[in-house]
C-alpha cells in the first residue's frame, strides 16, 4: 500500500464516524440551545432590575437621611420659628431663626422649602439656595408641625415622602419622620 502524505482533512470513512448530523439531531441542539439561552437571557435582565431597585432604594434612604438630618439639626440649634414658617400643610416651608456656626452665635435665618419638581433647598442666611437631595428622588410631601411641650418649649415635626423610580413598573416611596426641640425654647 502506498502511503500519502500528511493531510489536513480527517477521512471520516476510514474511522467509521458518520459524515454529519441527520437533522432530527440538529432540531434537538438548537431547541437546547433556545432553552439555555431564553434561561441565561432572563436571569440577565432579573439581575438588571433588582440591582436597579436596589440603586433606588439605596438613593431613597441616603437623601432621606441627609435631608431629616440637616433640617433636624438646625432645628435644634434654632432659637425661634418665624412667622414665614407654613405648618400643617403639603408642601411645608420653614423657617428658623437660628445662629451662623456652633462657634459664631451671630443670629441669622435657615430656610427649608421645596419648588413645584419636588426638589428640597436650604438657604441660610444670605448664601445662595443648596439642593438637598439627588435628581433621582423627589419629594412627594415634606409637612412641618409646630409642637408645644408642657414645659413651654417649642419644637418641629418632620414628615418627609421621598420617591424614586427603579424601572418602568416599579416606583419606591418612603417616609421619614423627625422631631426637634429649639435649642432657644428650653
Amino acid at each position: 500500500m502506498k502511503r500519502r502524505g500528511r493531510t489536513f482533512l480527517y477521512d471520516f470513512r476510514a474511522s467509521g464516524l458518520k459524515e454529519g448530523m441527520s437533522l432530527v439531531e440538529l432540531v434537538v441542539y438548537g431547541a437546547l440551545l433556545a432553552v439555555i439561552s431564553v434561561f441565561v437571557v432572563n436571569t440577565i435582565v432579573m439581575a438588571t432590575r433588582v440591582i436597579s431597585e436596589v440603586r433606588a432604594e439605596r438613593a431613597i434612604t441616603t437623601n432621606g437621611e441627609l435631608i431629616m438630618q440637616k433640617i433636624i439639626r438646625e432645628a435644634r440649634q434654632a432659637t425661634s420659628l418665624n412667622a414665614s414658617s407654613t405648618f400643617n400643610v403639603d408642601p411645608g416651608d420653614l423657617s428658623l431663626t437660628t445662629i451662623v456656626s456652633p462657634t459664631d452665635y451671630t443670629e441669622t435665618t435657615a430656610d427649608f422649602y421645596t419648588d413645584a419638581a419636588g426638589d428640597v433647598y436650604y438657604k441660610k442666611g444670605s448664601a445662595a439656595s443648596a439642593l438637598l437631595n439627588s435628581e433621582d428622588v423627589s419629594v412627594s410631601t415634606i409637612v412641618f408641625r409646630k409642637i408645644f411641650t408642657a414645659t413651654s418649649s417649642e419644637g418641629v415635626r418632620v414628615e418627609l415622602t421621598l420617591q424614586a423610580t427603579a424601572s418602568a413598573r416599579y416606583v419606591i416611596s418612603r417616609n421619614f419622620f423627625g422631631t426637634a426641640i429649639l435649642r432657644g425654647s428650653y
